[in-house]
């Protein structure tokens, strides 16, 4: 293995100790959301990047996801990935802000939950538009 790929997956490895939200950059709803989490997360212990990033497609691969399906947030939480409804509630729990009373919803059955969210995820792009580059810039926003 050359000394930048094993550079890149010691980087890799590193980032995973994070609680990381890995989101569509080019989404404008998802960019707001990180920049709403960023702001508002009292804890500053949750990072965000996008799912277009070697980190993005790293966690996408690893878990068996298509790396080309960029339309769900998915949250990395140190040891599980989230993913739909279940990662925006589990974000919201860690925030450790008034933001946290959202978790009550996870006793919603994730199906429910989800055929909600889904709704969403279709039609983000045509609500809320799209960006030509990621619009965060934050210290706890994970670059390449």
């Amino acid at each position: 293995m050359d000394t930048q790929a094993n550079n890149k997956t010691v980087k890799i490895q590193d980032q995973l100790e994070k609680k990381i939200v890995f989101f569509d950059d080019k989404c404008v709803l998802c960019n707001n959301s990180c920049q709403f989490i960023l702001n508002n997360d009292k804890s500053n212990s949750i990072y965000v990047t996008a799912l277009q990033s070697d980190l993005g497609q790293y966690i996408l691969q690893s878990n068996g996801k298509d790396p080309e399906q960029l339309n769900t947030m998915l949250y990395w939480d140190t040891s599980k990935l989230h993913s739909k409804s279940t990662a925006s509630i589990s974000i919201a729990r860690d925030m450790k802000n008034w933001i946290s009373i959202v978790y009550v919803f996870i006793i919603i059955p994730s199906f429910i939950r989800n055929a909600v969210y889904n709704i969403i995820s279709r039609n983000r792009i045509k609500w809320f538009g799209k960006s030509e580059q990621c619009m965060i810039s934050h210290p706890r926003l994970l670059k390449d």
